[in-house]
């Protein structure tokens, strides 16, 4: 590593072509040894089920990765019959290419994906397209063929039902929280992309500090916020006469004073400080219980915004009100700086829009809610802020 300093710039990035070329040569020669491993059977020798769990125990790699392993090597190498008989690799173009180290495992991936449901004559051009572009610019390639190849999609066959193209499995674990699972089809799936994507970027770096989450969790976010606007729509179907709406039960005690326990949609326990912020969204049925479990009150969304005063609060505050926040208004929720089961009206002097991320932060911190002049502003803990001087969102406010 110490010649590495030596080099210049040009020198840095041949040695790291020639690096990749090492490795994706280093991995055809992987895939041999599967191939041959293949052809003697060599999982069942050893005792074990599968090659892949053989790959997966030698190797130490995820089972899914063991597989992609395997259906590669079934790809690129010839095979033998139980009679003894050979059977041409399925991918000989992209063998050679392998062979080169032209290619990394990514695109071994597409490609065998791809080749599945297109004709042998697209594996050139895939090829072609796979040594000079990325994976993703080789599967929309594939994808284009596929397109003009079937163009009026796959005859319907009456004997047998037609696949699901979409699918969603729903698991409520023993905590509450929802698992799920499923597949889109590849409209619906760009849709979600489209959906997801620009929700899914780091926050820029706010009052609050910078965003530290995962992918995963900023997608996880982002699909929250989906959900957020689309309960919002005028267009959702009602069930028993009401549109989709959440349902959180609690002690009028526990909601009062913050500390305890509450029910959401009738199975799910969460904790008072959970109930309180839920409670400020626009779409939430209190049901308040007496010491004895009694219904006191059902405010029958009495909470709920006018479409007036949304716009009137999209016009004021023009998105996220947190300092330096630049979500838009539609990704925003309105919360109640006065508590509305504290007395706090729902009205446009009493209101403030915040992102589900700082809607959040501002229930579970220290950070406060101050109107001054009818405009939001926010105070910091005394840990960012001795001082805890009052802050407003100069993005969309620079003169406020």
């Amino acid at each position: 590593m110490t010649g590495l300093a030596l080099l210049d710039d040009a020198g840095l990035v041949e040695a790291l072509r020639v690096g990749v070329e090492r490795a994706r040569s280093a991995h055809a020669s992987v895939l041999a040894v599967l191939a041959e491993a293949r052809s003697r059977g060599l999982e069942a020798r050893a005792g074990y089920r599968s090659l892949a769990e053989l790959v997966k125990h030698v190797a130490r790699v995820d089972t899914g990765e063991a597989k992609r392993w395997v259906a590669q090597a079934a790809a690129l190498f010839p095979s033998t019959t139980p009679t003894g008989a050979v059977v041409a690799a399925p991918l000989p173009v992209a063998a050679v290419a392998v062979a080169e180290g032209a290619l990394s495992p990514a695109h071994l991936d597409v490609l065998v994906g791809a080749m599945a449901s297109l004709p042998a004559e697209a594996e050139r051009i895939l090829v072609d397209v796979a040594r000079s572009a990325e994976p993703a610019g080789v599967r929309a390639v594939a994808a284009g063929i596929r397109a003009r190849v079937d163009q009026d999609g796959r005859e319907p066959d009456d004997r047998e039902p037609a696949q699901p193209v979409n699918l969603l499995h729903l698991r409520t674990k023993l905590d509450g929280r929802v698992e799920f699972s499923g597949r889109l089809g590849y409209e619906q799936g760009e849709l979600l992309r489209a959906l997801i994507g620009p929700l899914a970027k780091p926050h820029a770096p706010d009052a609050a500090g910078p965003d530290t989450r995962t992918l995963p969790e900023r997608q996880g976010d982002a699909l929250a916020d989906v959900l957020d606007l689309a309960s919002r729509s005028p267009h959702l179907p009602t069930e028993a006469g009401e549109r989709p709406h959440v349902t959180v039960t609690v002690d009028h005690q526990t909601l009062v004073s913050g500390i305890g326990t509450a029910v959401l949609g009738g199975s799910s326990v969460i904790s008072a400080s959970e109930a309180r912020r839920i409670a400020c969204g626009a779409g939430i049925i209190p049901v308040v219980l007496g010491g004895e479990g009694e219904v006191l009150d059902i405010g029958r969304m009495s909470r709920r915004l006018t479409p007036h005063l949304r716009r009137a609060l999209h016009l004021r505050d023009g998105g996220c009100a947190f300092p330096m926040c630049d979500r838009p208004p539609n990704w925003a929720d309105a919360h109640h700086v006065v508590e509305w089961h504290r007395g706090g009206p729902t009205s446009i002097d009493n209101l403030v829009l915040l992102c589900r991320r700082h809607h959040t932060l501002v229930h579970r911190s220290e950070w406060e809610v101050r109107m001054e002049s009818g405009l939001p502003h926010f105070i910091p803990p005394a840990f960012i802020d001795p001082r805890r001087r009052p802050l407003h969102n100069a993005v969309r406010r620079p003169a406020a």
